[in-house]
């Protein structure tokens, strides 16, 4: 029995907002002592050194721009890094502030190329679904050398679940590099036209009639992608590389934010506190920026590196590391102004 689309998309919140419930409930277990004035002790003493906790951001919103121009035809490799990086950092808000966010986030990319760049629709959607699919590639090389980098780790693990035996940890690899190797189909030769044709065989009339109408852009999107791919080496290594570069930004971030807390962590834990927390991220993909889902993985994975009074640091980490997210979020929703476009209303997503 097929549901009606109210009906589904009804289903789909309410099941959405009994996750966000559930985690807000074991969250407040987790924090139900928490003393608070050390929290603010902890926060207060960083004084005007806080602001810095914006700066590696800052970073990762060029290098991901960057990283996304590489992903273009040569000739489009010019494009001004200020604009792309303001189409990036507003998209991001969206897709982290808006439920369903990240299909909002996505169409919008190639809509912003074609407006403000003049890109063709099949330039726009193939650099963006390339500089997406190699930013992902890196991030499951991320988490996986954050859970290999666990296992050196030597604190208890015991509130670590299933990434706190080895047989955990070789599941959670052996996931990641299945994932891994999906990501690199369209390198090996995997092309949207053969896909689309695939699907057309199902007996859907409303899907045969939708992939009938955009045969003609995923064939454009299919020559865009092959031209990458035939690409030099050196380029697709140089485009891998920035990507990477961004997520241990990332993790520089991290620890900047404990540095300043005065718990220092080493780099390879803060490789390992942020790859975890983005394998959070992406199994509670359906929650704007993990939210509620990563909170509950932060003092299990503090207490695995001794960090004393876990509770108290981690809630100041997570005040710290959500204010910088909302802060971000907040430029970015602005930055649609200039723009021109209102990402929430779906006639002008069109345009």
């Amino acid at each position: 029995m097929t549901l009606r689309p109210a009906i589904r998309t009804f289903l789909v919140h309410v099941l959405r907002a009994a996750a966000m419930l559930l985690l807000m409930y074991f969250l407040y277990r987790q924090f139900a002592t928490l003393d608070i004035v050390h929290v603010q002790r902890l926060l207060f003493g960083m004084g005007a050194a806080a602001a810095l906790i914006m700066l590696p951001y800052a970073s990762v919103i060029a290098l991901d721009a960057a990283g996304w121009r590489g992903c273009m035809p040569p000739s489009r490799r010019r494009l001004s890094l200020a604009g792309l990086s303001a189409i990036r950092l507003s998209t991001d808000a969206v897709m982290n502030t808006v439920p369903a966010g990240v299909a909002i986030a996505e169409t919008l990319r190639p809509l912003l190329l074609q407006k403000h760049f003049g890109l063709r629709t099949g330039e726009a959607v193939a650099s963006t679904m390339l500089a997406k699919i190699n930013m992902a590639v890196m991030q499951m090389v991320f988490v996986i050398c954050a859970v290999l980098l666990l296992t050196l780790q030597e604190g208890p693990r015991a509130e670590l679940g299933i990434l706190a035996t080895a047989h955990g940890q070789a599941i959670i690899i052996g996931v990641s590099v299945v994932f891994l190797l999906f990501l690199l189909l369209p390198y090996a030769g995997v092309r949207l036209e053969r896909i689309s044709k695939l699907l057309q065989t199902l007996p859907l009339p409303p899907l045969q009639r939708l992939l009938t109408r955009v045969h003609g852009a995923l064939c454009d999107i299919d020559t865009e992608i092959a031209g990458f791919v035939r690409g030099s080496r050196a380029q697709l290594a140089s485009v891998l590389g920035i990507f990477l570069i961004s997520w241990m930004m990332m993790a520089v971030e991290t620890w900047l934010i404990f540095f300043l807390l005065g718990h220092e962590l080493s780099l390879a834990q803060a490789v390992v506190l942020e790859g975890l927390l983005s394998a959070i991220k992406l199994v509670f993909f359906f929650i704007p920026s993990g939210l509620g889902a990563q909170e509950l993985g932060i003092p299990a994975i503090l207490g695995v590196f001794g960090i004393p009074e876990v509770a108290a640091v981690a809630a100041a980490f997570i005040i710290l590391r959500r204010g910088k997210e909302l802060t971000w979020s907040a430029t970015g929703l602005a930055l649609f102004g200039a723009l021109g476009v209102n990402p929430f209303r779906p006639a002008l997503r069109k345009t």
